[in-house]
């Protein structure tokens, strides 16, 4: 990975140890084709069917994301 010059040298090694991860090599980008098939299917449909937000959508993304950063951010 590139090390950039305007970042400290924590963050440059952080970058450099997260590349030689297994879920960045293997993982990664499979989950980033699956999303890209993924938003350009289900977006359009989402403005075809679903016009109006429902009530509860804002603490349903909010969750997943709390949940996500809880358990799945390295």
């Amino acid at each position: 990975m590139k090390s950039f010059p305007y970042v400290t040298d924590y963050i440059n090694e952080v970058f450099s140890k997260e590349e030689k991860r297994l879920d960045y090599t293997y993982l990664r980008p499979l989950l980033l084709v699956f999303y890209f098939f993924l938003r350009s299917i289900v977006f359009p449909i989402k403005f075809l069917i679903h016009r109006r937000p429902y009530g509860f959508e804002a603490k349903c993304i909010d969750g997943v994301l709390a949940f996500g950063m809880k358990y799945f951010a390295s």
